[in-house]
């Protein structure tokens, strides 16, 4: 993802993201919040950033500028090269029917 130390932020227009500030878009990425606008607003401003980076997102969908998406398996490919000792959902479920496990407590009161 690209990063403008100057502005400590994601270049973007709109939301959408941009490969250097003021370049090309990266198609199918966005940004909102403090990494799109630089650490200044209220609560308030995430909602209106927010937004306008969903409006720009529906554009892109609605006219067919959205890039395919690659495969699931790419995905699991990638994650297991980078993080072999990755834990799926189903792995963890069978770690929390083990005998033993110990449950954390505000975990439990969440779930």
């Amino acid at each position: 993802m690209p990063f403008d130390p100057e502005s400590a932020t994601i270049p973007n227009l709109s939301g959408r993201v941009l490969d250097a500030p003021g370049g090309a878009e990266v198609p199918g990425a966005y940004t909102v919040g403090w990494i799109k606008r630089g650490p200044r607003g209220f609560i308030g401003s995430n909602k209106t950033c927010a937004r306008e980076t969903v409006n720009a997102l529906l554009a892109d969908a609605n006219s067919g500028h959205l890039p395919v998406p690659r495969p699931a398996a790419e995905f699991e490919a990638m994650l297991r090269a980078r993080r072999p000792d990755a834990v799926d959902l189903a792995s963890w479920r069978e770690r929390e029917r083990e005998p033993g496990h110990r449950t954390d407590p505000a975990r439990a009161a969440v779930s």
